[in-house]
């Protein structure tokens, strides 16, 4: 802890991550203000599967959704950190502070795509 605050480990992968989603944002995307009400829609696709292939997969029809390893809430909260990195070249924060999203969606779900929409 240096100078009263500590500081916290980001695993490499877990930082390259948010390095890539931080790098996707629009460079003219105007950032929230405290003005408005921040909410953030995240949804993680895996690849799509049959279901015998994978004992994650639930199917209810023609949707399915997967159950496995990754936690969406921890999903939500690398996207929220990826917001808030610093742009590599300019330095700017697109979101300064996740302290003005007030409401957070986030869920799994597969497609013909892995992939990630904010």
């Amino acid at each position: 802890m240096r100078s009263g605050r500590a500081r916290m480990y980001t695993p490499a992968k877990t930082r390259d991550y948010e390095l890539r989603i931080r790098a996707a944002i629009p460079a003219d995307a105007p950032p929230p203000s405290v003005a408005v009400r921040v909410v953030i829609d995240v949804v993680f696709r895996r690849p799509q599967r049959r279901p015998t292939s994978c004992p994650a997969w639930v199917w209810s029809g023609p949707e399915a959704w997967y159950h496995g390893r990754t936690d969406v809430d921890n999903v939500a909260k690398i996207v929220l950190d990826a917001l808030q990195r610093p742009d590599p070249v300019t330095g700017d924060r697109w979101l300064h502070d996740d302290r003005i999203v007030v409401e957070v969606h986030a869920r799994k779900t597969c497609g013909p795509e892995p992939g990630l929409s904010i």
